[in-house]
């Protein structure tokens, strides 16, 4: 069986919930992938070239976000097309740049075509392959969230799940420099 969608029947690990499916296409529990950073407006390079989110799996198993669509309430529309793995435990981020001698020098994990972050208010919606919503985060051009100019929104890590990070008082503005000189820690925890 190929458990993991990679084509290769050799497999490192089972269909641990023993339904038959690959796991790569058993939806991961609501809730375990969600949205912990976001850049929407860098000053070290221009907003088309350096925007990024972060997204965390704080589940027990590697997901595959094969098919997976980022979206807002606006034209926003991205699929995200091949094997994308988030480790269990682990961090993606994706932006709009992979080239990080142009893109403010993050290491970008998938470079989207069609997403843009406002800089004021936006939202970003993560559905699965599956059309089951994993996250959802709304900010609201500094009411409650936070809306830094050359620093990322970083959800605290006292409160890391995907009901938590929909509230903007558990945001604040990152304080941690990283590559051309914006603040955020994209692909880490916050």
């Amino acid at each position: 069986i190929d458990n993991d969608c990679d084509g290769n029947i050799l497999e490192s690990f089972p269909d641990f919930d023993s339904d038959g499916d690959p796991d790569c296409i058993d939806p991961p529990p609501t809730g375990s992938i969600f949205i912990t950073e976001v850049l929407q407006n860098p000053d070290s390079v221009g907003d088309l070239l350096g925007e990024w989110f972060e997204i965390h799996n704080s589940g027990l198993l590697d997901v595959d976000l094969i098919d997976w669509t980022i979206t807002d309430f606006g034209t926003d529309y991205d699929v995200i097309i091949g094997s994308l793995v988030i480790p269990a435990g682990g961090y993606l981020v994706l932006g709009n740049n992979y080239d990080p001698s142009s893109n403010g020098g993050t290491a970008i994990d998938y470079a989207l075509s069609s997403t843009t972050l406002g800089n004021a208010s936006d939202e970003l919606i993560l559905t699965n392959s599956a059309g089951q919503v994993m996250d959802s985060l709304i900010w609201d051009n500094g009411n409650t969230f936070p809306d830094p100019s050359g620093a990322a929104m970083a959800l605290s890590p006292d409160f890391t799940d995907a009901s938590s990070n929909d509230l903007g008082s558990n945001w604040c503005a990152s304080t941690a420099i990283f590559g051309a000189g914006d603040l955020g820690t994209p692909g880490a925890a916050n």
